[in-house]
């Protein structure tokens, strides 16, 4: 039952569309996305042992919590400017600035949080040497 000659032409044609090629790397990087952690996860339980393991664990969440402070919405907020501002290259200058700016802003107390949490969390300390 195979495709026919027909089909492989259609589907020829609709791949030279960039919408759906687009569409076709969106899905495969978000099904990277599932498999990379179905794969890699496993190995690093099995190498690390369980305190390893917790102890990257508590290091991925710190992470994602000084990557939440760093954030800031900025995603949102910039995007929406820089699409408001598109034609005028000054303007999207600023706004880049502005948002570099206020990050490198938030990345000193970030820092002193992390530095914080090295000496007084016991498995980081641990490790700290």
């Amino acid at each position: 039952m195979g495709l026919t000659p027909r089909l492989w032409a259609k589907v020829g044609r609709a791949w030279q569309s960039p919408t759906l090629r687009n569409l076709f790397y969106l899905y495969a990087v978000q099904a990277a996305n599932y498999l990379f952690p179905l794969i890699t996860l496993p190995y690093l339980a099995r190498i690390l042992g369980p305190e390893g393991f917790g102890k990257l664990a508590l290091a991925q969440a710190l992470s994602q919590y000084l990557y939440i402070v760093l954030e800031y919405g900025f995603s949102l907020s910039a995007t929406r400017e820089v699409a408001k501002w598109r034609d005028r290259p000054e303007a999207l200058q600023s706004i880049l600035g502005g948002v570099l700016g206020a990050r490198a802003l938030l990345s000193l107390p970030a820092a002193g949080i992390a530095l914080l949490a090295l000496y007084l969390f016991p498995p980081c300390k641990a490790n700290s040497a």
